[in-house]
């Protein structure tokens, strides 16, 4: 062979693989008819071309390169690539040679979060290796983004920190991967800009292999989240009868216009809030499927067509960034030394004091003079015995001590709730005031704020800094059963670098609260318009909640893999005989009782419906509670795969665990709530769930592992039968929220592989 074959791959901004074969003749003669047969990992990777790339004829001294693209279909680690290259030599005899497999590393890490502080993380985003990208948002606003943000970020990655500079919001978020010593920094830019919402991203990493994964997995899921939110369900248009159906949603922020000709909108079960409903004569309703509500609209900064124009925008926004951070940090300590004297909340002579008003003053009324009237006598004795009865009625309800105390302390209780409203907003506001973000944080339980680092951010865009605040006035107050909306009126100080009082300003904020179990706690916080207490809310929310769970999906398959029984290395069974899922939950989602959890698994011929092993009511005998698997561990999940391999279970009837159960094992579960008795996921939670699959040729084989688990008493039959080729369908069903379905088709061959990758 006289010529050279090196290869290598670049990852993408978008994570899609470019992976290169150059062919260097070092010959003296032409090489003829070239061609370059790539093999790939089809279940890992999506080839964008045809896996020929034919190079022609390649003269002597020169090197041609064939490039292919890979669109990875999960994370995919140590991948190997392979390749077969043929030519033709000046005697046009044809010649085959393989390629030197190349490993390829294409990483989303899992991740958890790494506290640090604020000079560690600018510090390490000096160094390592970097990757950058940016969006631009329309319709929705900088404060939205981030709290979209925080939301997205908040279970794998630490909130270094947070500010507002030169109108634009900068976040801080650091994390680690887990299993290794890799971290993984992010930094965010959000601003507003002629109409536009602009989102810089910058992440910084001491690995180059997870980087890409790691910034694409937090713009996908922010993608997903802002468009998930501002959706409606279901929207329907009856083109003929011109009638738009909005049905048990939320629709916010949307324009509906139909005609005026027999035209209408139905509306069953749905939140409308500041949505313009509009009526043109002869005016068509447009039904557009991809912006139903007419949402934000997104656009990738790094498109085809804008590519170089964008690119320049996003470096100049980042260069701008980079210097508003050098300014802050030159002038920093220099303005909290010198800034003002903060009100506390236990204050003293020389503390500033804020005082608390509600407007008391009633709407002015007009006044009307009645005409009177000549009557004579005779027709004013009815009018005089009704007003005379009524007040013997009156003077009997007063003297009784029943009926006034019943009047008192209803009098009182409205009395109250106005009192501890408007009490509960002027503690969050001074909290706010004083820099206890953590205590203003505990009495919210709204969207607008989902960190506590989003709560100075977003005030300090609104210029509300740390003790500003010198008078906080309740204009007015609104209660309707449990919910409460609140006009607030802040006198806030302006201030220059050095603390002196150059001017102060009047900055409304309109807060909406909820009588709860734990009192009356913060539901919304708004700078911009009032809030409204619309009728019957309270169920409108409720029902939507429930809606939203019925119809979404909570759990989410990332990965399947495939295990075959085995006695050594060499010896192995011809069938996958355990599936090992690796299972997450969507962004958003509720926590999952894996214990409620029904796995239905087919191979086209046999049909298994599983539950949890230690579930005790499924397969429990009349009045009973032992449907759990025999011997069910509540402390190791090793012993209960064991167990789902070899062992029986005797409840309402003797049967086989490999076809009536399935075990699961967590990953990642920060807060310690999962294990094997209360297996409950919640946000952030990893898990693996065991499915077994032991064909009727692997127990008649009697093999002694399925991975590193001793089977050697001996497995049973499941009635699956997973032989290469073989098409699987797996549903996934929880107790609330839609089913989740993972399909797949075994390889063509197994190969020497003891552990299969089925999915994605």
């Amino acid at each position: 062979m006289n010529f050279d074959i090196k290869r290598g791959y670049e990852i993408l901004p978008n994570n899609n693989v470019v992976f290169g074969i150059r062919i260097a003749n070092n010959s003296n003669l032409v090489i003829s008819d070239v061609q370059i047969i790539l093999d790939y990992n089809e279940s890992l990777f999506k080839l964008q071309e045809d896996r020929v790339f034919k190079l022609g004829n390649i003269p002597p001294t020169i090197a041609r390169t064939a490039k292919f693209t890979l669109k990875p279909l999960g994370c995919v680690h140590k991948e190997k690539i392979e390749a077969s290259i043929s030519y033709r030599d000046a005697k046009w005899e044809k010649h085959i040679v393989n390629m030197q497999p190349k490993e390829v590393h294409c990483v989303c890490p899992f991740l958890r979060a790494k506290p640090m502080t604020k000079n560690e993380f600018i510090q390490l985003s000096g160094s390592g290796y970097n990757v950058e990208s940016g969006m631009n948002f329309e319709g929705i606003t900088a404060e939205q983004i981030t709290s979209f943000l925080m939301q997205t970020c908040a279970t794998r990655l630490y909130i270094v920190d947070g500010y507002t500079i030169a109108e634009s919001n900068v976040l801080y978020f650091s994390s680690e991967s887990i299993g290794e010593n890799t971290y993984y920094l992010l930094t965010a830019l959000i601003k507003e800009n002629e109409g536009l919402t602009q989102v810089m991203f910058r992440a910084v990493s001491d690995k180059t292999y997870g980087i890409h994964g790691f910034l694409n997995e937090i713009i996908s899921e922010l993608r997903h989240l802002v468009n998930t939110i501002n959706s409606a369900r279901e929207i329907g248009v009856i083109k003929n009868e011109q009638v738009i159906n909005i049905i048990d949603s939320v629709v916010q922020r949307s324009n509906l216009s139909v005609g005026n000709n027999e035209s209408s909108i139905n509306i069953y079960n749905s939140v409308v809030q500041r949505t313009n409903i509009n009526s043109f004569q002869n005016s068509a309703i447009r039904h557009d499927n991809n912006n139903e509500t007419n949402i934000s609209k997104e656009k990738q900064v790094f498109s085809t067509t804008d590519r170089n124009s964008q690119d320049q925008d996003v470096e100049k926004m980042y260069e701008t960034y980079r210097k508003d951070i050098r300014n802050k940090q030159n002038n920093t300590e220099v303005k909290r030394e010198s800034s003002s004297i903060r009100y506390s909340r236990n204050p003293s002579s020389s503390d500033r004091k804020i005082n608390t008003f509600r407007s008391t003053t009633p709407p002015p009324r007009k006044e009307v003079k009645p005409k009177r009237k000549k009557r004579r006598f005779k027709k004013l004795i009815m009018p005089i015995l009704f007003i005379a009865i009524l007040a013997i009625a009156a003077n009997y309800l007063m003297e009784n001590p029943a009926i006034e105390g019943s009047i008192s302390n209803k009098y009182q209780i409205s009395t109250q709730n106005y009192d501890v409203v408007e009490s509960t907003v002027t503690l969050f506001l001074n909290s706010v005031n004083d820099g206890d973000y953590n205590n203003a944080f505990n009495m919210y339980q709204g969207k607008d704020f989902l960190a506590v680092a989003s709560i100075k951010m977003i005030f300090g865009s609104k210029g509300i800094e740390p003790g500003s605040i010198n008078n906080i006035e309740i204009a007015s107050t609104d209660i309707d059963g449990s919910i409460a909306v609140v006009n607030a009126k802040c006198t806030v100080s302006n201030t220059d670098i050095s603390g002196n009082e150059m001017s102060t300003s009047i900055i409304p904020i309109y807060l909406k609260l909820q009588n709860s179990e734990l009192g009356w706690i913060i539901t919304g916080v708004s700078f911009k318009q009032p809030f409204e207490i619309e009728y019957e809310e309270i169920q409108a929310i409720s029902t939507g909640k429930q809606a939203t769970q019925e119809v979404s999906s909570n759990l989410m398959v990332k990965t399947i893999e495939g295990v075959r029984a085995k006695n050594s290395a060499n010896q192995l069974s011809g069938t996958i005989d355990l599936l090992k899922l690796k299972v997450g939950l969507n962004v958003g989602s509720s926590p999952v009782d894996v214990n409620q959890v029904v796995i239905s698994i087919t191979d086209g011929t046999t049909a298994n419906n599983l539950v949890y092993a230690g579930n005790q009511r499924s397969y429990a005998s009349a009045g009973q509670n032992n449907g759990a698997m025999d011997s069910f561990s509540t402390s190791s999940a090793s012993t209960n795969l064991q167990i789902l391999l070899t062992g029986t279970t005797k409840a309402s009837t003797t049967f086989k665990n490999s076809d009536h159960y399935y075990t699961v094992e967590k990953i990642r579960d920060e807060d310690n709530s999962f294990s094997q008795n209360n297996p409950v996921m919640n946000t952030g939670d990893l898990i693996t769930v065991y499915v077994a699959t032991t064909s009727d040729s692997a127990v008649s084989s009697a093999y002694s592992y399925v991975g590193t688990t001793s089977v050697s008493d001996g497995m049973k039959k499941s009635g699956l039968n997973l032989v290469p080729r073989t098409t699987v369908n797996i549903v996934l069903t929880p107790e609330s929220g839609a089913a989740t379905t993972a399909d797949f088709v075994a390889p063509s061959s197994y190969g020497v592989k003891e552990t299969v990758q089925l999915y994605p």
